[in-house]
């Protein structure tokens, strides 16, 4: 199931974890109703929108990433599905414009640096980063 067709928004999705976070989320783990799980990174601003880049992920896959044993580049790069999500967050109280994206036209300029892994989850809230 394609969250996208079920939700419509970033915003009706539940944060699973917040692992960069500067005045809003940089980089995040979530989900739909359905438990399908997306990791999200902030790629730019505009003066209408702020650009996400969403790919689901596994369970399996999210432990992983979250274990450092893939560098956050990589995982949107090897996507499961070969696809991504390109998702505008309007700043005026408009739905989210959503484009479904083969992971070959990505932006490599706009991940995360290749050289940052995420490590285990802290004992306070949320997994620390490291380079």
């Amino acid at each position: 199931m394609n969250f996208l067709l079920e939700s419509k928004s970033l915003e009706e999705l539940e944060t699973i974890a917040e692992y960069e976070y500067f005045n809003r989320p940089l980089l995040f783990s979530c989900h739909n109703s359905a438990g399908e799980i997306f990791l999200a990174t902030w790629v730019k601003e505009s003066d209408d929108f702020e650009l996400y880049y969403c790919i689901s992920v596994s369970k399996k896959k999210l432990d992983a990433i979250e274990k450092g044993e893939i560098s956050v580049h990589d995982a949107f790069l090897q996507v499961e599905k070969g696809i991504y999500y390109e998702v505008e967050v309007p700043f005026e109280d408009e739905k989210d414009r959503i484009q479904e994206v083969s992971v070959t036209k990505i932006n490599k300029s706009c991940l995360p640096s290749p050289s940052l892994y995420l490590a285990p989850p802290s004992k306070i809230y949320y997994p620390t980063l490291i380079k």
